[in-house]
């Protein structure tokens, strides 16, 4: 379900909407609420995971710099 919601909200907002709803009809508001905790701990510990690796690049970045090495910076995205 979580990978056709993208593709339905595109196609039509309020069918995807509709569908959703449907899916969770029959789920109890304890249950939500726990799996709504559950996901924001796992986005939370996910997401200081992150931070730590990046502080760690960025130090590495500057030990390198440091030494004089030539440094060059590749990224998929767009940026301006």
């Amino acid at each position: 379900m979580a990978l056709l919601r993208p593709f339905l909200y595109a196609a039509n907002r309020v069918a995807a909407t509709r569908i959703v709803h449907a899916v969770l009809r029959g789920i109890t508001r304890d249950r939500l609420d726990l799996l709504g905790e559950e996901e924001f701990e796992y986005k939370l510990k996910r997401c200081s995971k992150k931070k730590k690796k990046k502080k760690k690049r960025v130090r590495r970045l500057k030990a390198l710099q440091a030494t004089g090495a030539d440094v060059v910076l590749v990224s998929q995205g767009w940026s301006m």
